[in-house]
């Protein structure tokens, strides 16, 4: 097995000469419609309205339809292309600094121009990376500007602070007395302070079903 190579492997110190680099200029409306939230909602309410279906149909059974079945049941059928994934060998340096965030944007551009020459690079990192990526792209415009790649903040940290404000609003609701009333294994703790997403989304699954069909097991 042949090493790898010397850029692929050796990790600049890198540092930002400044915090607070010079933000370019927005392109387009800052503020959604809100349509997609809209949808979002007539989504939801169709799941209810078949959970709520299935139960009137068949009150005693347990096999509820859970919101993920739900939601798989209406993607589209249709035969999508193959993705080209290539996995690249890990790093022993620290995944935080500036200078691995900027060497894993060159590796991963290297890496998408050989599987796919001319697509702009699209980069998923969860928001202690992202703000570092971000400052990357601001302090160094003309190589690693927003045209050069794409950087998305992970689904994860806007998920779990979406889920700490909805346990601040139920905290002194009766809710987590209620949870804890009907013997529910799980600590309230990583419910109401929305530290587990996975917890968060079967109790408020579980709850959205009880107010549909409050007499009926879930």
């Amino acid at each position: 097995m042949s090493e790898l190579p010397e850029s692929y492997t050796c990790v600049r110190p890198l540092v930002l000469p400044r915090k607070d680099p010079p933000l370019p200029k927005a392109d387009g409306p800052l503020k959604s419609d809100g349509q997609e939230i809209i949808q979002a909602l007539h989504q939801e309410y169709g799941w209810l309205d078949t959970v709520k279906q299935r139960y009137l149909e068949i009150p005693q059974s347990d096999s509820n339809l859970s919101w993920a079945a739900y939601h798989a049941s209406k993607e589209s059928g249709q035969d999508n292309l193959p993705a080209i994934t290539p996995l690249l060998p890990l790093f022993p340096d620290d995944s935080k600094s500036v200078g691995m965030i900027r060497h894993s944007m060159d590796v991963i551009k290297q890496a998408v121009m050989e599987v796919n020459p001319g697509q702009t690079p699209v980069i998923t990192v969860d928001q202690p990376l992202y703000t570092i990526s971000k400052q990357i792209q601001w302090t160094w415009p003309s190589t690693y500007g927003e045209d050069h790649f794409v950087i998305i903040l992970g689904g994860l940290y806007i998920e779990m602070a979406g889920l700490k404000v909805i346990g601040d609003w139920l905290e002194d609701a009766g809710w987590m007395e209620a949870l804890v009333q009907s013997c529910f294994s799980w600590n309230c703790k990583f419910i109401s302070e929305g530290i587990s997403c996975y917890k968060n989304q079967t109790c408020a699954s579980s709850d959205s079903k009880q107010l549909i069909y409050p007499t009926n097991k879930v």
